[in-house]
């Protein structure tokens, strides 16, 4: 389960980033675009892109990273565990029949 936990973190945060690369450049081309036409309608276009664009790169950093720390605090609440109960011993079968 941490594994999974801390693998789904940093995939998430990998897409996250990869798609709002992918926005601010669509972006900067409608800048490119609005620039040339000098139309406000396409400057909005513009920001509003660019603010999404920024917006899924911190919203899948921030889930990551909420990913990351399940799968982190998991583990160390497993290995607290661990070390605070005694092992148990196998019992004899001779304990057992007498």
């Amino acid at each position: 389960m941490q594994t999974f936990l801390k693998v789904l973190g940093f995939v998430t945060i990998f897409i996250g980033i990869i798609i709002g690369i992918y926005i601010i450049a669509q972006s900067l081309n409608d800048f490119a675009v609005a620039q040339q036409t000098n139309n406000p309608y396409l400057e909005q276009v513009y920001i509003v892109k660019l603010v999404a664009g920024g917006a899924i790169i911190m919203s899948s950093v921030v889930s990551g990273m909420l990913y990351l720390s399940f799968g982190i605090v998991i583990e160390l609440l497993d290995s607290i565990n661990q070390k605070l109960t005694p092992p148990i011993k196998k019992k004899d079968t001779e304990d057992i029949i007498a």
